[in-house]
C-alpha cells in the first residue's frame, strides 16, 4: 500500500481510509438486521393522447372513479382544468391536447394498491391507448448494502475514475448546520430536462429528516433513481414490454452499466476503454450487460395486442360489468371504438399489417370503412346516427 492505494496486477485500485462503509454502531431503533435487498418500482409516469378524449374508459382501467377526483385551484401544462385523487393527476382541456395523467411517486402507490396488476401490465394498457409518453421515473432501492457508498461514487468521479454518456455531475450534501455531521447525500448526473438523467440519493437521510418511520431492520438504504423523457420513455418502455425478459429490474441495471462505469484506473495505461471495471459496481449491476435503447423500437401490432385484449381487458371489463349490479355503470363503448377506426389511416396500416402477415389481402380505406359500417349495421346502429353517440 503505497498513500492509501493499493497496487494489484498493475492496477491502481482507489482506496480511502475515511470511506470504509461499515453498518452503524447502533441500530438506531431497529429490532434486528434486515438481509440485503435490492426493490425496484415506477416512482412517477406521465402520459398524453391527442387521439383519444374518452378518458373515462383508460381511469376504469386502472380502477379510478372520476367522481373521487377533487379539482384543483389551479393548472399548468397549457391545461385549464386539472383533477386529482391521492396523487394522479388529469389534466384536461388543452389547445393540442386531449387530456394529460401526471402519476406521481404516490399515485403509483396507489394504483398498486388498487390493483393486481405488475408494471408491465400498468405499461400495456398505456400503450394499448396508443398514448404519448413524456416522462418515466424508475427507482431502485439498495437496503443494507454496505460495499460502496455515495460517498465511494463521488471520489471515483472526482478522481476521474469513472466513464458514461455524461458531460457534467452535481453533488448536493445535506449538513447538520450545529454539528456539522452529514445527513445525506445527492448525487445527479445529467438535467431534469435531458432525455435522460440519474438521481441518486440516501433515502435513509432523508426519510429521517422528515420524521418519516423506517421499517425496523434498515440500516441503510440508497435510491437510485433514472428519469427517462419523450422518446427514451417511450423506448424504454416498449424495452420492458416487448423485450422478452420479465424483469423491470434488468432493463433498469442495463441502462445503468451502458451511461455510467467505476473504473479502477491503470498503472501503466491512460486509456480509459480499457481500465477495468470495479467489481462492486458489476456486483451492484448483477454483471448484466449493456443496454442502449432504440429510439425506433417498433411495437408489435396485433398479434401482441390480441393476446393481452384476451387475458388482461377482458378480466377487467368483466369485473367491472359485475360491479354493474351495484350501480357502476361501464365506460368502455364498443360502438365509439368502431367510429373512431372509421377513416383512420394508421388504423388501417395496423390491420393490413395483420392480414399481409396471415396470408390475406390488404384493404383499401373504403372497404375498411364498409367493414367498420357493417359492424355497427349488427348494433343497430344507423349511419345517421353515428355522430350522435
Amino acid at each position: 500500500m503505497i498513500g492509501g492505494v493499493f497496487l494489484k496486477n498493475n492496477d491502481v485500485e482507489e482506496i480511502f481510509d475515511d470511506d470504509v462503509v461499515q453498518p452503524p454502531s447502533t441500530n438506531r431503533g431497529a429490532g434486528r438486521t434486515t438481509e440485503t435487498s435490492l426493490t425496484l418500482c415506477c416512482d412517477w409516469v406521465s402520459v398524453t393522447s391527442k387521439k383519444i378524449s374518452c378518458y373515462e374508459s383508460l381511469l376504469a382501467l386502472l380502477n379510478l372513479d372520476f367522481s373521487l377526483f377533487s379539482e384543483s385551484e389551479t393548472s399548468r401544462n397549457g391545461f385549464k382544468k386539472m383533477y386529482n385523487y391521492n396523487g394522479v393527476n388529469l389534466l384536461l382541456e388543452h389547445k393540442d391536447v386531449y387530456f394529460m395523467l401526471d402519476i406521481t411517486g404516490e399515485g403509483c402507490r396507489f394504483l398498486e394498491s388498487l390493483n393486481n396488476y405488475s408494471w408491465i401490465d400498468f405499461f400495456k394498457i398505456f400503450l394499448l391507448y396508443d398514448l404519448n409518453f413524456t416522462r418515466l421515473d424508475l427507482a431502485l432501492d439498495s437496503i443494507n448494502d454496505f460495499s460502496f457508498s455515495l460517498l465511494t461514487m463521488y471520489k471515483k468521479i472526482k478522481f476521474g475514475h469513472v466513464k458514461g454518456s455524461f458531460r457534467r455531475f452535481k453533488n448536493f450534501e445535506d449538513i447538520c448546520f450545529n454539528t456539522g455531521i452529514e445527513l445525506g447525500r445527492t448525487l445527479y448526473f445529467g438535467s431534469p430536462k435531458s432525455n435522460f438523467m440519474f438521481r441518486f440519493y440516501d433515502k435513509f437521510g432523508e426519510s429521517l429528516s422528515k420524521g418519516k418511520t423506517i421499517e425496523s431492520g434498515v440500516m441503510r438504504w440508497i435510491r437510485y433513481e433514472i428519469q427517462f423523457r419523450g422518446d427514451y420513455a417511450k423506448a424504454m418502455i416498449l424495452n420492458i414490454v416487448f423485450g422478452g425478459i420479465d424483469d423491470i429490474g434488468f432493463y433498469f441495471k442495463g441502462f445503468l452499466r451502458s451511461n455510467l462505469e467505476f473504473l479502477i484506473p491503470s498503472k501503466t495505461d491512460s486509456n480509459k476503454r480499457r481500465w477495468k471495471i470495479c467489481k462492486w459496481w458489476l456486483d451492484f449491476l448483477d454483471n448484466v450487460g449493456k443496454l442502449p435503447l432504440k429510439l425506433n423500437y417498433k411495437e408489435p401490432t396485433l398479434f401482441k395486442k390480441v393476446n393481452w385484449l384476451e387475458n388482461g381487458v377482458s378480466k377487467t371489463n368483466a369485473l367491472v360489468n359485475l360491479a354493474g349490479y351495484y350501480g357502476l355503470s361501464n365506460p368502455l363503448n364498443l360502438t365509439k371504438g368502431y367510429l373512431k377506426l372509421l377513416d383512420s389511416k394508421e388504423d388501417l396500416a395496423i390491420f393490413n399489417d395483420f392480414l399481409i402477415k396471415s396470408g390475406n389481402e390488404p384493404l383499401n380505406m373504403r372497404t375498411f370503412n364498409t367493414m367498420i359500417t357493417n359492424f355497427l349495421d349488427l348494433e343497430g346502429i344507423k349511419k345517421d346516427d353515428y355522430y350522435g353517440i
